[in-house]
C-alpha cells in the first residue's frame, strides 16, 4: 500500500538457481500513472534488495495488479519474473503439512493499492 505523495519499501528475496551469480537489474512494469520504481541492481550473489514506490501528489486512488522482472545484466535475453511462492511446507498455517493443493502455487503479479493521504479512496461514494 502506497500513500498518494508518499513512499513504500518492499524487500526482494532473490532465489538463483543453476548457478546464477551475475548482477540483476530489477525493474517494476504495469505501474499506474504518478507511480515510479527507481531501477536498482541486485549484485552478484545478492540474496535481498530493496525497492522503493514513490506516488506523485498527482496519483489517482488505484488498486491492482503489477509486475516486477529482472533482467540479467550479462545476457540481457534473460528475463525472469518476481512471484510470491503460495505453497509450504515448513509454515504452521494449520494445515498439516502445509497447503500443498492450491490452484496457485506462484503469484506472479503483487497486487498494489494507492490511497490519498487522507487514507480513503478518492473515488468511494458517501
Amino acid at each position: 500500500m502506497v500513500s498518494v505523495g508518499g513512499s513504500q519499501k518492499l524487500k526482494l528475496s532473490i532465489q538463483r538457481t543453476f548457478g546464477h551469480s551475475k548482477p540483476i537489474l530489477i525493474k517494476a512494469l504495469r505501474l499506474p500513472p504518478g507511480v515510479s520504481m527507481p531501477l536498482v541492481t541486485a549484485e552478484a550473489n545478492q540474496k535481498e534488495i530493496l525497492l522503493v514506490f514513490h506516488a506523485a501528489h498527482s496519483s489517482r486512488s488505484y488498486q491492482g495488479p503489477i509486475r516486477i522482472m529482472g533482467v540479467d545484466l550479462d545476457n540481457r535475453w534473460n528475463e525472469y519474473v518476481a512471484g510470491k511462492e503460495t505453497v509450504t511446507q515448513s509454515v504452521n498455517n494449520g494445515v498439516r503439512n502445509g497447503y500443498l493443493d492450491q490452484v496457485f502455487t506462484k503469484i506472479l503479479d503483487p497486487w498494489v493499492t494507492l490511497i490519498p493521504a487522507s487514507g480513503g479512496m478518492d473515488n468511494e461514494e458517501p
